[in-house]
């Protein structure tokens, strides 16, 4: 199944990438900043003979509109307006860096609705040396107003985006990159040790586990974390 399209999620038009299995436990998958649904193909592909598969470019990046604002908890609150509109009631979150926070923050607000949540190398909540930049000469795809929106709240974070960590309920693997990694490993696993049950584990492969020589660790990482925590914890 591929289906690619639009899809009005609240105020917005989000472009999605639906593979795999069309009645398959469904799976949403988000980016980085400055990427887009792309980023996860390959990971798509993997998961696409078990799970319908969610690739979405989040607001302001790719196919999907620009948005008038940019901050994470309006990326997290993106994402259950776009399950509402796809009709979709629990899902599996998986983040990158980015879309990493917008699902750690999405399931602080619903975690009724959050069957399994994976994050990798998102930000933790800690001031980050993440100072605004100058606008580039050749357009870029995506809105370049996000950049520094989203940079200073790295620099300064808002507590609110961690305070519901204890209350979320589903089985949850926060994956770190090591000493390669351009985030701090010791407060990502401080978030972990914040959520009830969350298992933490490092794939010394930098930030970008996912897509780079870490993929086949992070395949193996997510298919052991689905196929034992999860139906573990549907049985």
């Amino acid at each position: 199944m591929t289906d690619d399209g639009l899809v009005v999620a609240g105020d917005l038009r989000l472009f999605v990438s639906r593979t795999g299995v069309p009645d398959g436990p469904p799976v949403i998958l988000l980016h980085g900043l400055g990427g887009d649904h792309t980023t996860w193909d390959r990971f798509a592909e993997h998961l696409g003979d078990r799970y319908q598969v969610l690739a979405v470019d989040q607001r302001g990046h790719g196919g999907s509109d620009h948005a008038d604002g940019y901050s994470f908890r309006a990326l997290a609150e993106d994402v259950w307006l776009l399950a509402d509109a796809l009709d979709l009631d629990r899902v599996t979150l998986i983040g990158h860096s980015m879309g990493g926070l917008a699902a750690l923050i999405a399931a602080q607000l619903r975690p009724d609705r959050v069957a399994a949540l994976v994050v990798e190398e998102a930000p933790p909540p800690v001031p980050l040396d993440r100072p605004d930049v100058e606008p580039p000469d050749q357009p870029t795809p995506y809105d370049f107003a996000l950049i520094n929106q989203l940079r200073a709240e790295l620099r300064s974070p808002d507590p609110a985006n961690w305070s519901g960590l204890e209350s979320i309920t589903a089985p949850v693997l926060i994956l770190a990159g090591g000493p390669d990694s351009t985030l701090p490993q010791e407060a990502q696993a401080e978030v972990a040790g914040r959520i009830p049950g969350a298992s933490f584990r490092t794939l010394p492969y930098g930030h970008g586990i996912h897509a780079g020589e870490g993929f086949s660790a992070f395949c193996d990482a997510i298919d052991e974390f689905l196929g034992s925590r999860v139906h573990a914890a549907r049985s």
